[in-house]
């Protein structure tokens, strides 16, 4: 009786384990966003949102993930993270809801919606003295992307 109890707890265990939160490198040239289909190949710019079962969603471009969220083509709650490429640091995933956003017409990203990511305002503030443009938040992008991609 004992081994019929202690099964069930191994096999969560086990799954737990199994399911893996973190972000997956993007396989530039390979790689398919999944909103718009298009190949991702630029290494300043991509996005992913990882859900609670640990299955990755890869984007082109940040704007292509926002409009995936702001569309509910995904359910937020099962949203464990989202990602984002930092643009100076090209294929470095940094946590989207907490990078720092620059919409400068100067700096085109995949989708033409002028998005870029940064870790941290310092390195936004450094690019945006040769590409002028707003400061956003996550949410501002968001708002922004649903707004005005229709």
């Amino acid at each position: 009786m004992k081994n019929l109890l202690i099964i069930p707890a191994v096999l969560s265990i086990f799954l737990l384990i199994s399911c893996n939160h973190e972000p997956e490198p993007i396989e530039f040239g390979h790689d398919e966003c999944v909103l718009c289909k298009m190949s991702i190949t630029d290494e300043k710019y991509g996005a992913e949102i990882v859900n609670k079962n640990g299955k990755t969603f890869k984007f082109d471009a940040l704007e292509c993930m926002a409009k995936y969220i702001a569309d509910e083509q995904i359910d937020k709650e099962n949203i464990y993270s989202i990602w984002t490429i930092d643009y100076t640091n090209p294929r470095q995933l940094i946590n989207a809801e907490s990078a720092y956003y620059l919409r400068a017409r100067s700096l085109p990203s995949p989708m033409a919606m002028f998005l870029t990511s940064f870790p941290d305002m310092e390195s936004l503030n450094q690019v945006k003295t040769q590409h002028p443009g707003d400061e956003l938040n996550w949410n501002e992008v968001v708002e922004t992307v649903k707004e005005e991609w229709h």
